[in-house]
């Protein structure tokens, strides 16, 4: 059986065993990608056997673009640039986020779980890498480790993805950098993915945070009540977002509107 997973098509022939060709005809837009049956003679490299030997999937067109996961690479643009998280960034992000208000808001899992020292930052860090796709947010200019974001609970077949464990300095709250990673993660998941819904949650304790992924222009679908344990061991309700790719081109130019607008 052959079974092939590419950033535009998805092949899953429907029969076992199955040799395939994979075509594609570019004339259409999008492309169409084809799997159809390989007869002997077609292809060096099938093995010589009679044709009673094979059985064949019916010629089947996938015309979607189907999701891939995200690639950690280094995204930038004029004020951050994310750079995959390394274990190594565990005491510059502690150094970023050693206030109380980044943890009051829940992030981490709460006051309970902020560490007293830099080498305790490290689970942390291990964690956010354990969980999906974390970047390190970095100034574009002075290159200072300013916070971290994530694409995480990735579904391929469902082409969704969640963007959370977003958290930032003090000191760059208020400023573009928000805005700028938002541009960066999700023009990532959007364009480069073909994701066609990104999740958004947060603590319902949080109202600034909710009402910021509101301004982003998110629409709000409702509360998951006991929805996760913080670290002292009580439960929040989550507020759940989307954004779907039908939304993001609105998304994306009040996004650059902002980080246009002057200062």
């Amino acid at each position: 059986m052959v079974e092939a997973l590419l950033p535009t098509a998805y092949i899953q022939p429907a029969a076992s065993p199955a040799y395939c060709q994979i075509v594609c005809d570019p004339a259409y837009k999008p492309p169409v990608f084809a799997v159809r049956p390989v007869t002997q003679g077609m292809n060096p490299y099938l093995p010589e056997a009679p044709m009673s030997h094979f059985r064949f999937a019916a010629y089947t067109v996938y015309n979607a673009v189907m999701a891939i996961t995200p690639t950690m690479q280094r995204l930038k643009n004029n004020v951050v640039v994310l750079d995959p998280l390394q274990r190594g960034d565990a005491p510059d992000l502690f150094a970023a986020l050693d206030d109380e208000r980044v943890w009051d808001g829940g992030w981490g899992g709460g006051p309970a779980a902020r560490p007293d020292r830099p080498e305790g930052m490290s689970p942390v860090v291990d964690k956010l890498i354990s969980n999906g796709s974390a970047w390190a947010v970095r100034d574009a200019q002075s290159r200072d480790l300013v916070g971290t974001a994530s694409l995480l609970d990735v579904d391929l077949a469902n082409e969704r993805c969640m963007f959370g464990s977003a958290a930032y300095a003090p000191v760059v709250w208020g400023t573009p950098v928000n805005a700028a990673t938002n541009l960066g993660l999700l023009g990532h998941a959007f364009e480069d993915c073909g994701f066609g819904r990104v999740e958004l949650q947060t603590d319902v304790l949080n109202t600034p945070m909710s009402r910021a992924i509101e301004k982003l222009g998110a629409t709000f679908e409702g509360v998951l009540r006991r929805h996760k344990r913080r670290a002292d061991g009580t439960f929040r309700d989550s507020a759940v977002f989307s954004i779907l790719s039908d939304d993001w081109p609105g998304v994306r130019d009040r996004l650059k509107e902002r980080l246009a607008a002057p200062a």
